[in-house]
């Protein structure tokens, strides 16, 4: 029978991610990293399933580092994770993830997918690599192996952003406030955030009055505020692809809040499903089932599983 291996990479490079000082680790229910075993002391468990299952989805998260030097898109949990590092550490960390998107777009019956929270922009450097399938923006912008595109609109966020560019139009600040392209949510580049305070609240007004669905979010690292709809997220188009496909073995790698929704979709096919968190942090709560600590770790384990050959017992 056909394999079909989905692999959901979640790149960040225009906008930023879910940042711990914004949503607390405490606020999330689940486990303690610290409480959760290695996934590599299950390595031969996983494997075992992996080379016997039929059908197989893999979902990974990856975000950019805010305080990494070079502006080159990356992939979290396949990258260094708040830390700084030079444009040479950036270009091999692309460098590793091209290679494994590669290898696991190649295996045998392998469909690969690249998963942003971003725009399109983000995930320009692996467009090359031959079947892989991407979803920016959340999953709502898809870009498919064959390079066919769909997009699936959220209601109201065209005539959201043409309200709040109108605010910033006519704000009072002295240093620029731009608009970075995004079809499914309306982010904000602040060069002046100290004192700009009012005009958000002029959009968190509009917001609470006019459009109740949608809320302003801040990234004080980033000096970033976004407009967008909480309800889309990762986790939705990941439950459309187990709608669409029966998987008996599936996992998810993420590192951040915004990939709990990927390991709460794993987690709730059961039997032979995996959800990895990518973090150092013990007091970091999630969903997840295991946990990995470093990007190089998620090389070394992945590279190891998709290099496995298939089971005996596999069909061709």
């Amino acid at each position: 029978m056909y394999h079909l291996v989905l692999l959901a990479f979640i790149l960040v490079s225009l906008v930023p991610t879910f940042d711990a000082n914004v949503i607390p680790w405490t606020t999330l229910q689940g486990k303690q990293v610290s409480e959760l075993p290695e996934a590599d002391a299950h390595f031969e468990s996983i494997a075992t399933s992996y080379r016997s299952a039929e059908s197989k989805l893999g979902i990974w998260d990856n975000d950019v580092s805010s305080q990494a030097l070079s502006k080159l898109p990356a992939i979290g949990c396949l990258k260094s994770t708040g830390k700084v590092i030079t444009d040479e550490e950036a270009k091999e960390q692309l460098r590793q993830a091209s290679e494994l998107l590669k290898l696991a777009a190649e295996a045998r019956g392998s469909e690969v997918w690249v998963i942003t929270a971003r725009n399109e922009d983000s995930i320009k450097p692996y467009l090359d690599i031959k079947g892989v399938n991407f979803g920016a923006e959340q999953g709502t912008v898809i870009i498919r192996a064959d390079r066919s595109r769909e997009v699936n609109k959220v209601p109201q966020v065209d005539e959201i952003r043409e309200v709040v560019k109108n605010i910033i139009d006519h704000a009072d600040s002295q240093k620029p406030i731009n608009l970075i392209p995004m079809v499914n949510s309306v982010p904000l580049k602040f060069d002046d955030w100290e004192n700009t305070e009012h005009v958000r609240q002029q959009i968190r007004d509009v917001l609470k009055e006019t459009y109740p669905k949608f809320e302003l979010k801040e990234y004080l690292k980033d000096n970033v505020a976004i407009v967008h709809n909480p309800t889309v997220n990762k986790k939705t188009l990941v439950e459309r692809l187990l709608r669409k496909q029966k998987y008996d073995f599936a996992f998810s790698v993420g590192d951040d809040i915004i990939d709990e929704g990927m390991h709460e979709a794993i987690n709730a096919l059961k039997g032979h499903s995996y959800s990895i968190v990518v973090s150092e942090n013990p007091e970091q709560k999630t969903a997840a089932t295991h946990k990995l600590a470093t990007h190089e770790d998620v090389y070394r384990f992945f590279t190891k599983l998709y290099s496995l050959p298939p089971s005996a017992e596999s069909p061709p």
